[in-house]
């Protein structure tokens, strides 16, 4: 499909480890094994208009829905491999990340708390400073999201909207799929059942379909506050796609270590005869998901990346 025909579709457990996969060796050909996963994300502003349209913000605009969130945990797997219980960064995989999150305490907002996340997306390989504080090549984006749908969003130039229960905060930024806070901890936690609820959502979509569903993916991981259990079996609906390599520690935009996982995809034509690859870096302690590129033939790389997240007591304040 056409940039825009993709951008009128987007807006934006614990596993246990054998000893006969102690070695590093024997666990990255296992992780080789294990991941399979096609994803194409794409990202818009937030507002839905009609025909699944989002529009989105100023000169950043960007087809990848980079989602990023940290999730604060401190958890362990047990058996061989690191420090902070993972095993080393070469053998890795989404399954053993979906595992290492569903074991986070499970904490839903309550009256009068706020799920706020800041984010900044720009270009290039890196952010760059600037002089004046911020970054020269990305912009800032706060949101807060409460659990009867009131919330937030500002941004770069002077935009800030607010929401409230009549008017709720979108957490899937796709006309004609309605997902306020309390639709998300009712999403199924099994992943074959989720699956069908993506299918449903995208019924029609024909081939771009699963461009479609992994970028809805994207959104609940790095958009949202999802509950645990779902985020783990988000982890695992990736890994049910076909493409996905392990790249082992990378750095994010922003300067920090993590695991990083890729896909070229030559089908993603934003434009005629383009190819890209889109990667993520997660956190290797946490689980959580640190930061995206895409990477075009013909144009990018665009980033999105995780800044701050914390639960606060109203839409003005910060953690």
């Amino acid at each position: 499909m056409n940039e825009k025909e993709l951008e009128s579709r987007i807006a934006g457990a614990r596993p246990s480890v054998s000893e006969g996969d102690q070695t590093e060796e024997a666990a990255g050909a296992r992780a080789r094994s294990l991941l399979r996963a096609e994803i194409a994300q794409a990202s818009e502003r937030h507002r839905p208009v009609r025909r699944r349209r989002l529009v989105l913000r100023g000169a950043l605009a960007f087809a990848l829905v980079a989602a990023v969130v940290l999730i604060g945990l401190d958890l362990g797997l047990p058996g061989g491999g690191s420090k902070n219980g993972l095993p080393p960064a070469t053998a890795a995989t989404l399954k053993q990340f979906a595992n290492l999150v569903a074991g986070a305490p499970d904490e839903p907002l309550q009256a009068g708390q706020y799920y706020y996340l800041r984010t900044v997306s720009g270009t290039g390989l890196k952010a760059l400073k600037a002089s004046a504080g911020g970054y020269s090549n990305a912009a800032a984006e706060e949101l807060w999201i409460g659990s009867d749908g009131s919330g937030r969003v500002l941004a770069a130039g002077g935009f800030d909207e607010r929401y409230n229960a009549r008017k709720p905060i979108p957490l899937l930024r796709f006309q004609g799929v309605d997902l306020d806070y309390q639709g998300l901890l009712a999403l199924p936690t099994d992943p074959k059942a989720l699956l069908r609820w993506l299918e449903r959502q995208t019924k029609g979509d024909g081939p771009e379909a699963q461009d479609t569903q992994l970028a809805m993916i994207a959104e609940l991981l790095g958009r949202a506050p999802a509950p645990p259990k779902l985020r783990a079996a988000l982890y695992r609906l990736i890994d049910g796609f076909s493409g996905v390599k392990a790249e082992g520690r990378i750095r994010d935009p922003l300067g920090r270590v993590g695991i990083g996982f890729k896909r070229h995809m030559d089908g993603c034509k934003l434009q005629p005869e383009a190819t890209c690859d889109w990667e993520i870096i997660l956190d290797q302690k946490t689980g959580g998901w640190l930061a995206s590129r895409r990477f075009l033939s013909n144009g990018g790389p665009n980033w999105q990346a995780t800044v701050e997240t914390g639960i606060v007591g109203s839409v003005s304040a910060r953690p």
